[in-house]
């Protein structure tokens, strides 16, 4: 009477009586792995193959399943000849740690030379705890933080402290109470996990970021608030105006009177 062997991933294996089962699967590959059947004979050698495998987990010159079987995934391999752990995963061999020439210590390889994802291959999202590093890289160049808004202001709206929450749009003409522009994407996210775009949008208040203006404006002006709902007009060079009034400085020139949105940066007076 053959036997069913329950694997841990729900998927199972018949073993049928008077044999010797060489196609045992983990659900997805072959394992090196042989299972003697009732009444079988003969099966020193594959008992003896089976521990030789299991021993090829752990150290070896040779990738496991040189035999013929195919190693299954998860398996644990040091190698030998270059010194390194390394773990089976769906695409093949990964090393994970290095040892050191120098006092056997190990090393991750990734936290050095790896790189996560690429230009064209970004990575989504990647969540930890605290982040090390000599330097940190963003596509977008703003640094924005959410904050609780009293209605739904769109890209390059120019905001202030007050309302009925954290900010307002401004509607008057170098409002001191300024604050910064509604971002479109960026850089450098602070408070993610306040709310939603609508409710709590990002408010660049430092960086490159577009700004919805109002007039004529040259590249280099001072730009404060103005009368018109969210938006910011150029004082030129002005020094007459409040330091606390000026949203930053346009990298862009405007040469129409009406509305219009230009490149400008956040924060510099």
């Amino acid at each position: 009477m053959s036997y069913t062997i329950y694997n841990a991933n729900g998927t199972s294996t018949v073993v049928p009586d008077n044999a010797i089962d060489t196609e045992f699967y983990d659900g997805t590959s072959k394992v090196g792995v042989q299972l003697v059947g009732r009444n079988a004979i003969d099966f020193g050698q594959p008992i003896a193959q089976n521990f030789l495998q299991l021993l090829e987990n752990f150290a070896g010159p040779t990738t496991p399943g040189s035999n013929g079987a195919t190693a299954p995934v998860g398996m644990i391999w040091y190698n030998s000849t270059n010194g390194t752990l390394n773990v089976k995963t769906s695409t093949g061999w990964i090393p994970i740690v290095t040892s050191s020439s120098t006092g056997g210590a190990v090393t991750i390889p990734s936290l050095y030379a790896t790189t996560i994802g690429s230009v064209g291959s970004p990575v989504s999202d990647i969540y930890g705890g605290i982040f090390h590093g000599t330097a940190t890289m963003a596509e977008y160049a703003d640094l924005a933080e959410r904050y609780e808004s009293d209605a739904v202001y769109g890209v390059g709206s120019v905001v202030a402290l007050g309302g009925d929450k954290e900010i307002t749009i401004t509607t008057s003409y170098a409002d001191t109470n300024v604050f910064g522009v509604i971002s479109d994407a960026p850089g450098l996210m602070l408070n993610a996990a306040a709310g939603g775009d609508e409710s709590h949008p990002y408010v660049a208040i430092a960086g490159r970021v577009p700004v919805n203006v109002i007039g004529k404006v040259k590249k280099g002006d001072r730009l404060v608030s103005s009368a018109s709902a969210g938006f910011a007009e150029s004082v030129g060079q002005s020094a007459d105006v409040s330091v606390y009034a000026v949203i930053g400085r346009a990298l862009e020139s405007k040469d129409t009177d009406g509305e219009g949105k230009i490149l400008a940066v956040v924060g510099a007076k």
